[in-house]
């Protein structure tokens, strides 16, 4: 990548716009960016990084804080970069977010941050993240990789130079990625410690559940190795288990007892029981018997009674049959009144039918009337079509005379036209005729000039044959030749031509307009005619326009007339069926009153009211009589039942006396009493060993998988221990290098070979770095020191004993020798553009040559570097340069030199 132009618009400290041409520093070699502290010679190479990706170089500078403080608040805040990629051109534009000016309105509003990306082939992309996604893309590096190879920052390698292993680490960490190690490392750390503390609480598990053990003896389980106390805990289970035996046994026995005295002492409390049920029954026996002489009676009186309860019933049924035929009469008398109703409604119906009859007949008299007035409007309509076709031929043949008409005018006025052509092309024919007998005449006299010069005294004439020659003809100063006597000749017969064409076309369209003439008409006729026509055709759409209502009205007289024909007929037999609908319901009516009053005549009451109270009464007595009757039945069943209870009863409990036998609930609740006392002293006992022996089972069975866990968990650990101790770089006896370290040394011996090619040829062979091999102690971490070796004494020590200008030297070289390892690590992609921003104000002049000499190196290649510098000699020793200078009124300018 190599930048070709650079835009930098109110961005940092430039207040104004700076455009510089980087096409003018060249292709290769380097170049110098000098000028005031605080100038911005380094927010050049900002505007670069920004421009690409979006974030100046320095993590302290976001990109809201580039806006320029000295910048007129008009002027916006971008930055535009041309760069070269691969042969290809790419232009990239950006601004950060920054308060500019409203549009409309006044006040400040927000600009948002912007990027925009043009491809060689005019392709534009927009969107911010877009573009960073396509630049990452195009140059094959991020921002950070960029970076570390694109820029050597001031001051930052000094402290790589002179860092401990520790410090390192963190640096190549950001820079090589290895954090994937670093996270090993711990992950492998913490499950080593993981894994201990599993395996401390599985063994505290382990002594948790010895010291749970429960035993006869005080036993500490826990004191005894594993294996002895897990046989301890067996055999106490075993003789636990037997005595469980022991006592469930004893515990059967005392039951099979226990229910036996149970069965004694129910019988006895049975017996009590029945002694005291049978001196009861005997009582309510006699009781009851004393009560069976009174219901008997009772009952006897009510059977008396049954003949006059039938009698009652059958007044009954005839009140109740009487009541249903004043019921069927109330119904008969409704629909009477119902019929007659509808009688006359049929009635007023069949008025309403000849009232509107009448109204159709007059209609239809009214309409016929009217028809036969109208009767001619269609014969009529036939004549007013056949007249409306004659005025339209009329009107055709005047629109065709109209259109002959203006035809003759238009062949006049070309016959006009041509004649007068033919009145100038005659004239000119006449001219060129005149030409032509001229030029003829004076071709014939300058032959005759010519013959007469020739004639001499006494010789014949060519011409005549005369040999005298008194008047020979005399020469003209000019004689057409033969060639001008043709052409003059030509030019007539071409005029002759064309009059003769212009006449006969005059002639044949003279003929036309004689032809067209009979066809044509005078214009006042033509109007008198038109007039005529239109008012005709007026007439005729008027006479037409009535002649289509009477039409229609005749038309839609003929449907009336139809329809109310149709209406009348339909009135006339619906008279008829309402005429012998109404004669059917008097026959009705007169049936239905003579059967009611034959029906009114057999009743015994003046109307249902009076037989329906009848009833009322008669069904009451019947009710009560009823209950009565039902009562003593009741109360006599009642009694046959309660005697034969208490008879059953007695018999029941003398029977049950004789089978329970002699036993005293005293006696049997006694012995009951102690049997429970036993069982109870069992039961205690066997909960005590069934508790200790579940729980000492459960802890030998947790002790058990425990143990297996500790063995699994003791292996587990040991291995993954090591591993830590290995990652982690702490074996102990050796040296302490951790996974990590280990591979960042391997990228440390390649960034140390690199540097020291240049580092040998600034200290002109004196020194090479190399990595220190031997560690300061084996309890810090080490792999990444850093020692000199100096090749004039052949001694090695501490890179952090070298003077101010070699430790330059030497953290230029390692700076640039990691550029070149990223640089190697990022696919080879290649920059062909490169920053140095260190302080060379620390090197002699010598010392100051070295490294000028090592940098221009860099530039092999058409490598170009930028040298960020102050320093004065360098002024002197690079030609091409970028000036930075700061202005009075605030803000700096940069110029190409």
């Amino acid at each position: 990548m190599r930048p070709k132009k650079l835009k930098l618009s109110a961005f940092g400290p430039y207040a104004g716009c700076e455009e510089l041409d980087m096409e003018r520093l060249g292709t290769g070699g380097l170049y110098l960016i000098t000028g005031d502290t605080g100038a911005g010679k380094t927010t050049i190479f900002d505007g670069i990084v920004y421009a690409l990706y979006g974030a100046a170089s320095g993590e302290n500078r976001e990109p809201a804080m580039l806006r320029s403080k000295y910048a007129d608040a008009q002027v916006p805040t971008e930055v535009e970069l041309l760069f070269e990629n691969g042969g290809q051109e790419y232009k990239v534009r950006r601004n950060p977010e920054y308060e500019r000016p409203a549009k409309k309105g006044g006040g400040m509003t927000l600009q948002r941050a912007e990027a925009e990306l043009t491809y060689p082939d005019g392709r534009v992309v927009t969107k911010q993240k877009e573009v960073n996604k396509a630049i990452i893309e195009i140059l094959g590096l991020n921002r950070n990789q960029f970076l570390q190879i694109a820029m050597i920052a001031q001051g930052d390698f000094q402290k790589l130079l002179l860092a401990d292993t520790k410090e390192r680490q963190g640096i190549f960490r950001e820079i090589f990625k290895t954090g994937g190690y670093q996270i090993l490392q711990e992950k492998l750390k913490a499950e080593s410690g993981k894994l201990s503390d599993e395996l401390e609480f599985a063994r505290r598990s382990v002594n948790q559940y010895l010291e749970g053990v429960l035993g006869k003896e005080e036993i500490n389980f826990a004191k005894l190795p594993m294996e002895e106390a897990i046989a301890a805990i067996k055999e106490l289970i075993g003789l636990d288990q037997e005595e469980v035996e022991n006592i469930n046994c004893k515990l059967q026995n005392l039951q099979r007892e226990l229910e036996q005295i149970q069965e004694h002492l129910q019988k006895a409390q049975t017996r009590e029981q029945t002694i005291r049920t049978l001196e009861l029954a005997e009582a309510d026996y006699i009781k009851v018997q004393e009560q069976g002489e009174k219901i008997q009676q009772e009952w006897e009186g009510q059977k008396k009674k049954q003949e006059n309860r039938e009698e009652l019933e059958v007044k009954i049924a005839q009140i109740q049959t009487q009541i249903s035929i004043y019921q069927e009469l109330e119904e008969k008398k409704k629909r009477i009144i119902e019929r007659k109703k509808f009688l006359k409604e049929e009635k007023e119906r069949l008025q309403t039918q000849d009232i509107e009859r009448e109204e159709l007949q007059k209609r239809l008299k009214d309409d016929e009337s009217e028809k036969i007035q109208l009767e001619n409007e269609p014969e009529r309509k036939t004549e007013l079509l056949f007249r409306k076709e004659k005025l339209d031929s009329e009107k055709e043949e005047l629109k065709q005379v109209v259109e002959n008409t203006k035809k003759y005018h238009l062949l006049c006025g070309k016959l006009s036209e041509i004649q007068e052509q033919y009145v100038d092309k005659s004239q000119i024919a006449k001219e060129r005729k005149t030409e032509y007998d001229l030029a003829y005449q004076t071709f014939l006299d300058g032959q005759a000039g010519v013959l007469a010069k020739h004639l001499k005294e006494g010789e014949a004439c060519p011409v005549c044959g005369s040999k005298e020659h008194p008047k020979k003809a005399c020469g003209t100063e000019y004689i057409p030749s033969q060639k001008e006597l043709e052409e003059v000749k030509l030019k007539w017969e071409q005029a002759r031509n064309q009059m003769e064409a212009s006449s006969q076309e005059a002639a044949e369209l003279l003929g036309k307009v004689n032809a067209q003439k009979e066809r044509a008409a005078d214009q006042k006729q033509i109007e008198e005619q038109e007039k005529r026509l239109t008012d005709e055709e007026y007439k005729l759409q008027e006479q037409m326009k009535s002649n289509k209502k009477k039409v229609e009205r005749y038309q839609l007289l003929q449907n009336q007339i139809q329809k109310i024909q149709e209406q009348i007929t339909t009135k006339r037999e619906e008279r008829e069926k309402i005429s012998g609908q109404i004669a059917a319901l008097k026959a009705e009516i007169d049936m239905e009153n003579k059967q009611f009053e034959e029906q009114q005549q057999n009743l015994r009451y003046e109307d249902w009211k009076q037989a329906e109270i009848e009833l009322q009464n008669l069904q009451t007595v019947k009710r009560n009589s009823r209950a009565e009757y039902e009562a003593a039945q009741k109360n006599l069943q009642k009694w046959n039942g309660d005697m034969r209870k208490l008879e059953g009863k007695l018999e029941q409990c003398n029977k049950q006396l004789e089978n329970l036998g002699e036993f005293f609930v005293e006696r049997e609740q006694e012995k009951k009493t102690t049997l429970v006392e036993q069982r109870a002293d069992y039961e205690r006992m066997l909960k005590e060993l069934q508790l200790r022996l579940a729980t000492n089972q459960k802890a030998l069975l947790n002790i058990e998988q425990k143990s297996k866990d500790i063995i699994v968990l003791e292996q587990k650990w040991a291995l993954v221990k090591a591993l830590s101790n290995t990652a982690n770089g702490n074996i102990s006896g050796k040296e302490k290098i951790m996974l990590e370290t280990y591979v960042q040394m391997a990228y440390f011996e390649r960034i140390l070979q690199r540097a020291n090619v240049r580092f040998m040829v600034m200290s002109e062979g004196q020194y090479e770095l190399a990595r220190s091999v031997v560690a300061g102690n084996n309890r810090s971490q080490s792999g990444l020191e850093l020692d000199v070796i100096d090749h004039y004494n052949g001694t090695r020590r501490s890179v952090k004993t070298l003077s101010g200008g070699e430790a330059f030297k030497a953290s230029l070289s390692l700076a640039l020798g990691l550029s070149d390892e990223v640089q190697s690590r990022a696919g080879g992609i290649r920059l062909d553009t490169m920053f140095v921003d260190e302080g060379f104000g620390s090197l002699d002049e010598e010392s100051l040559e070295q490294a000028i000499k090592a940098l221009a190196g860099l530039t092999e290649g058409n490598k170009l570097v930028g040298i960020i510098s102050h320093v004065g000699e360098l002024k002197e020793r690079i030609d091409r340069q970028i000036i930075v200078t700061k202005e009075k009124a605030g803000g700096s300018r940069a110029e190409i030199i």
